[in-house]
């Protein structure tokens, strides 16, 4: 019997740290997720599971419930289990509790009861529904053992962490569950990152959410043998597209830039990346300046980046006196001691977009020693 697991695919996402490529990035989730259709067909998938987190949060659009009910929809008559996780859970005012679920094939179930379900001739599922956001029980600790003259495949289905990760637990899970129960098979969800154990396994996310979700975009085929004789075969498949990489690169000359420059090369397609690049420049001349303000436009490319850098040690030379005002102004603003004039603009401004403003005048100041016009490098707003 094979088996296709997926969880946390957070449908609705708000991804308000990508900015203006947010809407995309949602709808790339849809996207991703319809892709599990064909692989099922492709694959002689006879069940499909979902362990939780279809949607990122209870107030999701309608139409991304609709989408989500089309893409449930294709898979029929494939059986689907779709599990309530704790950013979707289940009861009253849920997401799983609007009217448009009624359009679901009859092949697809939300499992949003604590009942062994048969979900397919001599396979039984134990799905373990959330109802709530947080709490410190074992989803799991329902299940039964197996009783005498059970010959059954039995299958859980549930959404916590399993207490061999090295995390704060939310909905904490034994880690021995697929033994207590006598389980062939535990399917998990929550954990975003990939991790196959010889009975029990997570995914990851469909598409990565954060920095440092390390092995994310995966579903698993897993063949059980019907026999209960040989333990289960859990093969990872890759079908999400963006890659989440946060990096950090010390730059003293050309060399370091290089090494940065191809270990970004060995991503992947930039147009599918999201970085977050931070550049600790040790010792810089407007040589290496320019090479790294190159390399940073050249990161306009990828899908998502977020540059940030800091530099320590600048051979600028005698330093032009407007600019040096300045400086000292912004240095003011970040202490909280506030500026008068043209400056007052950033009187209200952040932290950030202070200590931003004077990392782009010191890239300004190095490169007017090369006899270039620092007013043009003043305004603007990109870092590096």
């Amino acid at each position: 019997m094979r088996l296709l697991h997926t969880a946390d695919w957070h449908l609705g996402s708000r991804s308000a740290s990508l900015g203006e490529r947010a809407a995309e990035s949602r709808a790339q989730r849809l996207t991703t997720a319809a892709k599990l259709v064909g692989i099922a067909e492709d694959e002689g998938v006879d069940l499909v599971v979902v362990a939780g987190d279809v949607f990122d949060r209870p107030d999701v659009d309608a139409h991304v419930v609709g989408e989500a009910i089309d893409i449930f929809n294709r898979f029929a008559p494939r059986p689907v289990v779709v599990l309530p996780g704790n950013h979707d859970p289940a009861g009253s005012g849920s997401v799983w509790s609007r009217r448009d679920w009624r359009r679901l094939e009859p092949s697809v179930q939300i499992a949003s009861t604590t009942e062994a379900i048969s979900v397919l001739p001599g396979v039984t599922l134990y799905p373990c529904p959330l109802d709530q956001k947080v709490s410190r029980l074992d989803p799991t600790a329902w299940i039964p053992r197996r009783e005498a003259g059970d010959d059954d495949l039995r299958i859980g289905l549930a959404h916590g962490s399993l207490d061999t990760l090295s995390v704060a637990t939310n909905f904490p899970i034994s880690r021995d569950r697929a033994e207590l129960s006598d389980l062939d098979y535990l399917a998990l969800g929550d954990w975003h990152s990939l991790s196959v154990q010889p009975r029990s396994a997570y995914p990851g996310a469909l598409e990565a959410t954060s920095f440092g979700e390390k092995l994310t975009g995966y579903v698993l085929l897993v063949d059980l043998d019907p026999k209960r004789e040989q333990p289960p075969r859990i093969e990872p498949l890759r079908v999400g597209r963006f890659l989440w990489r946060q990096i950090e690169a010390e730059i003293a000359a050309a060399g370091d830039v290089e090494r940065l420059e191809q270990e970004l090369r060995t991503l992947g397609s930039w147009g599918d990346l999201v970085l977050r690049v931070l550049c600790r420049v040790t010792a810089a001349n407007p040589e290496l300046l320019e090479r790294i303000s190159k390399l940073r436009d050249e990161l306009e490319r990828a899908f998502h980046v977020e540059w940030s850098s800091e530099v320590l040690d600048v051979e600028s030379g005698d330093l032009p006196g407007l600019l040096q005002v300045v400086d000292e102004s912004l240095h003011a603003l970040s202490e909280g001691r506030g500026h008068e004039g043209e400056l007052a603009e950033f009187s209200s401004a952040s932290p950030d977009v202070v200590a931003e403003a004077r990392l782009q005048l010191r890239f300004a100041l190095a490169r007017s020693t090369r006899g270039q016009d620092p007013s043009s490098y003043g305004g603007t707003s990109e870092p590096c």
